[in-house]
């Protein structure tokens, strides 16, 4: 069909800072305004290396553009949504503490 999207993409020079910076929390990931996943270059995110950036990416449901770094967590990450996917409060109940738990000791605190 044509018009849909599956991956938006945003973040191309925006800046930001640390662990607590909030734009991707609102924007990239789509949670709750989008049946997309969001995309984000994050090249102006500063105070975390390329890797912890991708990594934070997913603790919002969004993704990064060099999957390679995260492939195997995200891999269980998709196994989790094929299983309980279809559960309403899924982010919440399931995919953060896997995440939290897939990414324990590679992010500062």
């Amino acid at each position: 069909m044509k018009g849909l999207a599956n991956v938006t993409y945003g973040g191309e020079r925006v800046f930001g800072e640390g662990r607590d910076w909030v734009y991707p929390k609102y924007i990239p990931s789509q949670y709750r305004k989008a049946n997309c996943v969001g995309v984000m270059k994050h090249d102006k995110w500063e105070g975390l290396s390329s890797g912890q950036r991708n990594l934070m990416m997913l603790f919002h449901n969004g993704r990064a553009t060099d999957r390679w770094f995260y492939g195997e967590i995200l891999d269980k990450l998709e196994k989790l949504w094929e299983e309980k996917g279809s559960e309403p409060d899924f982010y919440e109940k399931h995919w953060l503490p896997e995440v939290r738990r897939l990414t324990a000791g590679l992010l500062p605190e």
